[in-house]
């Protein structure tokens, strides 16, 4: 054998040896899932409930998938979560920064609350209610599917559930009950205050007046009713009566 194949054959050998191991390195990454995951973020999930659903096989776990997850994002479906962002900490170490779609209200069906985003679609269900989301009640839903877009008897009454309770999540304002009457008048419930909305018209003028109240503890050691029916650009007064005692 000449000088020359013995170097050749001495090349491929090393070269065979480089193709091994990097083989080997990704198969292990592949089927080796990372120790230890955090999930930072979350406010209405659990972090045993999206860890699942992120990861629901080692294969996600892995080394490789997580750092591909890293470096082009993360590709979920999640109904729940707007976005996912994963950090290496450590090389055993994962953080999922997950960023979930606010939810504004819920109603009460089957013997289970089930939560509903701004476009009305069903992202999440509880056995209990969470705090600040308001109840929806008084209105017959003919349809109603883990998420899937409510159904109700007719568009306008959507359309009105929606704009309120926007309105209520864009104020920060965390009410108790959200009671809708056959003919739309919508009344809401904050702790012993009834408060009376009527109509669908000038509803963020009518919110902007609750949340002014709030913010300056108008309601606190309070029961009666706040009637801002007839509030609109052009009437300003509203009223205010106290629960008289027994």
């Amino acid at each position: 054998m000449t000088k020359k194949n013995k170097k050749n054959r001495k090349w491929i050998g090393i070269l065979s040896g480089v193709c091994i191991f990097i083989f080997a390195i990704v198969i292990l990454g592949w089927n080796t899932p990372v120790a230890n995951i955090n999930i930072v973020g979350n406010i209405y999930g659990t972090e045993e409930e999206i860890e699942n659903q992120l990861f629901p096989t080692n294969r996600e776990k892995s080394y490789f998938s997580c750092l591909i997850g890293q470096v082009f994002g993360v590709k979920h479906t999640i109904p729940s979560i707007q976005q996912v962002q994963l950090k290496f900490k450590r090389f055993d170490t994962v953080e999922v920064n997950v960023y979930e779609k606010g939810i504004v209200g819920c109603i009460f069906y089957m013997g289970q609350y089930l939560y509903f985003d701004k476009d009305g679609i069903v992202i999440d269900s509880s056995m209990e209610q969470l705090d600040g989301v308001p109840i929806i009640e008084g209105i017959k839903f003919n349809k109603v599917v883990m998420y899937e877009r409510i159904g109700t008897e007719s568009e306008d009454i959507f359309v009105n559930i929606l704009n309120l309770t926007q309105i209520l999540h864009k104020n920060n304002i965390k009410m108790d009950k959200a009671y809708f009457s056959k003919d739309l008048k919508a009344t809401l419930y904050y702790g012993n205050i009834e408060i009376l909305l009527g109509f669908n018209d000038f509803m963020e003028d009518k919110i902007a007046v609750i949340a002014s109240i709030i913010r300056n503890n108008g309601f606190d050691g309070l029961e009666g009713t706040l009637d801002l029916q007839n509030y609109s650009d052009t009437n300003n007064e509203y009223l205010f009566k106290k629960k008289e005692e027994k």
